[in-house]
């Protein structure tokens, strides 16, 4: 009886060293390639983000110029007209204080607001520097006046000098309204000017002698 013999199995062939290391280089190839596209599409990801973010910084900032030009713009028209209202009121009041006999009379101040002892000014045209500091008293006491009252036929005349220096003083009441509580307010307004921003050097003098009428109605317009 014939006995079956096992074959050895087949001993591999060794890879050659030099393949071996072609091999390892060409993965870490490949590995390097995926890690350069996988960086390339981020970055790509990330420039386009960035465009997209500019884009819109770009066009929210425009936008905002835009608002602000129109807003300066809107500003600057206000204040030309606040100026020339002024003007007007200025010319007015130097005409009122120039038909008289030149002596201003407390309580009857040439228009709202009137400056400096009468001089029969006849119509004298004021710098623009006065006119500017007279708008913006009048725009202060008006911003500060707060009044509990209903009764809008009430007025009151009040005097009082701005120094040199802005500091308001000599508050008094030269016509009163018939109404305490009207009177302490109009007071209390003048007051709270204190101090004031230096009045124009050239006219100066003027300004130590003020006078301004408190008239309930008007002045809630």
């Amino acid at each position: 009886m014939a006995v079956a013999v096992a074959k050895a199995p087949p001993t591999p062939t060794p890879v050659p060293p030099a393949l071996e290391e072609q091999r390892r280089r060409a993965t870490e190839a490949q590995q390097v390639k995926r890690q350069a596209e996988e960086a390339e599409r981020m970055r790509q990801e990330e420039e386009a983000k960035r465009r997209v973010a500019t884009a819109e910084a770009v066009k929210k900032a425009q936008a905002q110029a835009t608002a602000t030009a129109a807003a300066e713009a809107k500003q600057r028209e206000q204040i030309e007209q606040r100026i020339l209202a002024a003007a007007r009121r200025v010319q007015e009041q130097a005409g009122e204080r120039g038909a008289g006999s030149g002596a201003k009379k407390p309580g009857a101040p040439g228009g709202p607001l009137s400056v400096g002892p009468g001089q029969g000014a006849g119509g004298q045209v004021m710098s623009i520097d006065y006119v500017l500091y007279l708008g913006q008293l009048e725009r202060k006491l008006k911003e500060n006046w707060a009044w509990v009252g209903t009764n809008d036929a009430l007025e009151a005349v009040v005097g009082f000098s701005i120094l040199p220096d802005g500091k308001v003083v000599n508050v008094r009441i030269l016509k009163s309204s018939g109404d305490r509580s009207f009177d302490l307010s109009v007071e209390r307004t003048v007051r709270a000017l204190d101090p004031m921003p230096p009045p124009p050097e050239a006219y100066r003098e003027l300004f130590g002698d003020v006078q301004y009428t408190f008239n309930a109605k008007s002045m809630q317009q």
